[in-house]
């Protein structure tokens, strides 16, 4: 039987130091909750190069590109693309996948602060 993950279990693979700086610097400025997400989503959004590898539900897929999200949630929706289709999903549902791109930490701090509150 397959053991079964967390998408977001990669967050445990980086340095909880890193990420927590990553969040202190993303939310310096911020004075109260929804500012910090705020900071937290512009900053992810910045930070992170695309297109890069990652998984959703086990399948293979690119990221190609992050928008604010229309539902709530954490606030960041990865727009996927597979098998020529385009889709946008919830950022705490994609599985980011070795070797992680460039600016995770701000999509790490994001999801471990959400996980918060």
């Amino acid at each position: 039987m397959r053991k079964l993950t967390s998408p977001t279990a990669w967050i445990d693979t980086l340095d909880p130091d890193e990420v927590a700086a990553a969040c202190e610097e993303a939310t310096l400025d911020a004075n109260d909750e929804e500012e910090q997400l705020s900071g937290l989503i512009t900053m992810a959004e910045e930070a992170l190069e695309f297109p890069f590898p990652a998984k959703v539900m086990g399948q293979v897929v690119q990221v190609i590109d992050s928008q604010w999200s229309e539902r709530g949630a954490c606030g960041l929706d990865l727009i996927i693309e597979v098998e020529g289709e385009q889709h946008r999903v919830a950022a705490q549902s994609v599985e980011l996948t070795a070797p992680l791109p460039e600016g995770a930490v701000f999509l790490a701090a994001l999801l471990d602060w959400k996980q918060r509150f």
